[in-house]
């Protein structure tokens, strides 16, 4: 690519809060958010969807106890891990601060040239944003990486919190809110059509789907879902299929 800003990296962190929103509802913690672990799903610049990928120190957590075990990769890790202690999913936040730290100046906020010096950078050195580089970028980007990047957890934002910041909801365009009122109520008309055929039929259709449709195809029904999905929890509730339906009534 031959420029990526702010928008476009808001338009990245955003998915990756989408994702961890999801697993966090689910009580799991990724532990190893770096940018090699977050896959594009085609080699075409102008189109940033992801995935993300390597679930390899994933667990389960409860929310009554944290996690001790030290994993991940060094530049991402969090105070916690660095010493220790009981963490939980908020690792996954302060990870998501780095990786937006390095997506903005090319530079990750805590380093050093070997292992020992980059956790001790991340346990003692102050977040800066003193390079000239950053007299260009946004206070708003600067806040959100600020309230991620807190050494006491607890005070860290959650995925849905940090959903919800001015730098996120201004940046990323709800490409799904832009369906125009036609494409809506077809939508609409292909899901009622396929709720009447039989179980049978609709396994037959699915299996096509999967076979035959490509990452394009999926794109409309994609910015349909987020669009649909409120609380971005990663599903979709009766409530919010049901509202979604009386918008498009009401639009067309």
């Amino acid at each position: 690519m031959k420029s990526f800003n702010e928008q476009k990296a808001a338009y990245v962190i955003n998915q990756i809060l989408l994702a961890l929103n999801y697993i966090h509802s689910n009580n799991i913690m990724h532990r190893d958010l770096k940018p090699e672990n977050i896959l594009l799903e085609n080699s075409d610049p102008k189109v940033l969807n992801i995935k993300l990928s390597d679930f390899g120190f994933a667990t389960y957590y409860s929310k009554n106890a944290g996690e001790s075990l030290q994993c991940g990769s060094p530049l991402y890790m969090a105070p916690e891990i660095i010493n220790c202690e009981e963490y939980t999913e908020k690792v996954d936040i302060w990870s998501t601060g780095v990786i937006t730290f390095i997506l903005l100046s090319g530079k990750a906020p805590f380093s050093g040239k070997r292992k020992e010096e980059i956790l001790r950078s991340i346990e003692t050195k102050g977040l800066s944003f003193s390079d000239p580089l950053w007299q260009k970028i946004s206070t708003k980007a600067k806040d959100f990486i600020s309230s991620c990047l807190k050494r006491d957890a607890s005070e860290r934002p959650s995925a849905f919190e940090l959903l919800e910041h001015p730098w996120i909801r201004e940046n990323v365009n709800d490409r799904a809110s832009i369906l125009d009122s036609q494409t809506q109520a077809c939508i609409v008309d292909n899901m009622d059509a396929f709720r009447k055929n039989s179980k049978f039929q609709n396994g037959i259709i699915s299996l096509m789907a999967n076979l035959h449709s490509g990452c394009e195809d999926l794109e409309l029904l994609k910015k349909m879902f987020i669009k649909l999905d409120s609380d971005k929890n990663g599903s979709l509730s009766i409530h919010e299929i049901r509202k979604g339906f009386d918008e498009v009534s009401l639009a067309i």
